[in-house]
């Protein structure tokens, strides 16, 4: 494989007859969250998937291929390489400096997320498991380490002379994400508020006008 259309967004399942993916064949497929290669995958060559982004998943189903230098440089900050356990040459917890695990058939972009960090796949995502203030959902949601403390890593509104803006990550592949509005705290609404299409960073941006005495933004995640 030579090179691949860099608009293409999602999971990519490359084809059986590819045994080789060249130099940057995936060079700044920055829509592009998950790729599984095919069991006789031989080789990926130097920088083939060097920016991607959005990039969080690559799943092999064979043995590990010669692996050219920087192939992963650049992607997704929770990116992980998943693995069969009948696959040879693959070390855990890291494979040639990458997150390595094993994964298994109906694992799911979450479960894998939770097991590149090392905790259960099937965690409770509603649970705040280094007592931060942020639950499990909320990390995967804006694609942040839930091993780190975030207590002061979620996005902040930002206020002008008339309006009020929040920025965050809107990738996470299974995640609805809404913004929502209030004047009081007591009620909350999404009429007025302009949420953006994901960027090619997968960042969004929640609009509001706010020209009264108080606004207030939140945002919630569902999956």
């Amino acid at each position: 494989m030579v090179a691949f259309p860099p608009g293409v967004t999602g999971a990519y399942v490359i084809p059986s007859s590819v045994t080789t993916i060249g130099t940057k064949a995936f060079f700044t497929c920055d829509k592009l969250t998950r790729v599984t290669f095919p069991a006789n995958l031989a080789t990926i060559q130097t920088l083939a998937f060097r920016e991607c982004g959005a990039l969080l998943d690559a799943i092999f189903t064979g043995n590990a291929p010669a692996l050219g230098a920087n192939a992963f440089q650049l992607n997704a900050p929770a990116f992980s390489v998943f693995y069969l356990s009948t696959s040879q040459n693959f070390t855990t917890p890291l494979w040639n400096g990458y997150p390595a695990a094993l994964f298994t058939e109906g694992s799911t972009p979450i479960s894998n997320w939770l097991t590149s960090y090392q905790l259960p796949a099937n965690s409770d995502m509603s649970s705040d498991t280094n007592a931060d203030g942020v639950s499990l959902l909320m990390a995967y949601a804006l694609n942040l380490n839930p091993n780190l403390n975030l207590a002061s890593s979620i996005p902040q509104a930002v206020k002008t002379t008339n309006q009020m803006t929040l920025s965050f990550y809107g990738g996470a592949p299974g995640i609805t994400y809404s913004v929502e509005c209030s004047t009081t705290l007591a009620t909350w609404s999404t009429a007025g508020v302009t949420l953006s299409a994901p960027d090619l960073n997968q960042m969004r941006t929640a609009t509001v006008s706010a020209t009264g005495p108080s606004c207030f933004l939140r945002l919630k995640v569902n999956q």
